[in-house]
């Protein structure tokens, strides 16, 4: 079905007569609700994890008058979404739509290794590689045309059955459960898969952070260190997110490296980089 005004992919009908792509429909509501189209972002992102695996999302907006509500996917696999107020900055729902995005693939509910001779009677194969249920975890649930249930987990699609198999692991056990709309915040204590490599990574985030701001990488002037803290405490999400459900000690010692960053750098700024440095020891003492 093709959108009646620019002949795209229709993926919504208004008022039971129109048959409009996303970014038309989007217009038609601004325009009727007297707010900003905002079409400034990127449609679709790729990112690849340590192990090589290869997620490709589509990014789909979608303005519902007092609310806009943002929705990353991909074929068969994860899918995140983001509520955020229509009169707010978009650009920085986008941002805070990827990190959810890199929080949720990172954050994994299922233990991972090569299959061994002889099936484990509780786990759930895909090739060459065998899944067992973690303590902790995060699910979504889906059923098709005809009724069948299943279940997404790490972005894998597992039937009812499997999933069921994979709980005996824990057989004896209470389970507690909590369900979430899809846009909402997951606070559940999942465990971050960080690597080494992943961890040096999110160091030269920081370090090209610095670089942007602060002339000859050392000296950050009054007129910037506004902006530069601004990041920085978006930047912290992520140590906060380390701290909390990753590998304590690497992540200690990646709050240490910003802390020495931080001291190093000289400035005009009176304040600056007081209370970030008292930021992230906070974090450090959690």
């Amino acid at each position: 079905m093709k959108c009646d005004h620019c002949n795209n992919e229709a993926k919504v009908i208004l008022d039971n007569s129109n048959n409009l792509c996303m970014d038309c429909y989007n217009k038609i509501l601004s325009e009727e609700y007297g707010c900003e189209c905002f079409n400034e972002f990127t449609r679709e992102i790729v990112i690849s994890e340590p192990d090589g695996t290869i997620h490709t999302f589509e990014i789909e907006q979608m303005l519902l008058g007092k609310y806009t509500y943002w929705r990353a996917y991909e074929e068969g696999g994860y899918e995140f979404a983001l509520r955020v107020d229509t009169e707010s900055n978009q650009k920085v729902a986008v941002k805070r739509l990827h990190q959810k995005i890199l929080k949720g693939i990172s954050a994994k509910s299922m233990q991972i290794g090569q299959s061994q001779p002889g099936q484990i009677s509780n786990a759930v194969y895909r090739g060459n590689l065998e899944y067992n249920l973690n303590e902790t975890g995060l699910l979504r649930i889906e059923d098709d045309a005809d009724g069948k249930i299943y279940i997404y987990m790490d972005g894998i699609k597992l039937t009812g059955e499997e999933f069921l198999k994979m709980l005996t692991v824990y057989n004896g056990f209470n389970m507690e459960w909590r369900f979430l709309d899809i846009a909402d915040d997951v606070d559940m204590p999942l465990k971050l898969s960080i690597t080494k490599d992943r961890m040096e990574e999110y160091w030269q985030k920081f370090e090209s952070m610095i670089m942007r701001f602060a002339e000859h990488g050392s000296f950050v002037s009054y007129k910037r260190s506004a902006d530069l803290s601004e990041e920085i405490f978006e930047y912290l999400d992520i140590l906060e997110e380390l701290i909390r459900h990753g590998n304590g000690e690497d992540a200690v010692e990646l709050g240490e490296r910003i802390i020495n960053r931080l001291k190093g750098l000289e400035t005009d700024d009176d304040c600056f980089p007081i209370y970030e440095i008292e930021s992230v020891e906070r974090i450090l003492e959690r």
